[in-house]
């Protein structure tokens, strides 16, 4: 993001197959966990996956808090468009998989 490179260790914490999977990282104070939820959709003719992304500071200090006030807006606008990526790239692949 923004041209940095990391490292995240992610822990799936929640799994039920073909429906929901929820992981976590952990890096200092501040835990990240994405779900991933999986729908059929009305008519049969796909599935809906819905990404769900938040980001929490276990007692965060004075400074950290003016600075997640102040950056957080930023950061929320980065991860979205990170995640819109991603979800474009897996679409994609679902797409090649269904034309065999």
């Amino acid at each position: 993001m923004m041209g940095a490179s990391e490292t995240q260790e992610m822990v799936v914490v929640e799994n039920d197959p073909l429906r929901r999977t929820v992981t976590e990282a952990v890096d200092g104070s501040t835990r990240y966990r994405t779900t991933l939820l999986l729908e059929s959709m009305d008519d049969a003719s796909g599935t809906l996956l819905t990404v769900t992304f938040e980001a929490s500071v276990t007692d965060p200090g004075r400074l950290q808090r003016l600075a997640l006030k102040v950056v957080g807006p930023l950061g929320t606008k980065l991860t979205e468009k990170s995640l819109r990526t991603e979800l474009d790239d897996i679409a994609r692949a679902a797409e090649e998989l269904a034309r065999g």
